[in-house]
């Protein structure tokens, strides 16, 4: 009888669906890219309805600086 966590084919399995969900939610975030015509009103409202969890526990005034935060550093990178 093998032991659950001390089997290197268990670990493969483990490292593997881990890999899975990791590239699964990357492809996920991909998709969710705002637009390069997309304003500051446009990014608070795509952070408000995320539920990624840099935003769990966040006040709306707190996401709304964020947002903009991101705006502007968007429109920077852009000239």
């Amino acid at each position: 009888m093998k032991a659950k966590n001390t089997d290197w084919e268990g670990r493969a399995t483990l490292s593997r669906n881990t890999r899975k969900a990791f590239w699964k939610s990357f492809k996920k975030q991909k998709k969710e890219e705002l637009g390069p015509n997309a304003d500051a009103g446009d990014y608070v409202d795509d952070f408000r309805k995320s539920d990624a969890p840099q935003f769990k526990g966040k006040s709306d005034k707190k996401i709304q600086k964020m947002a903009i935060a991101a705006f502007l550093s968007k429109k920077e990178k852009k000239k």
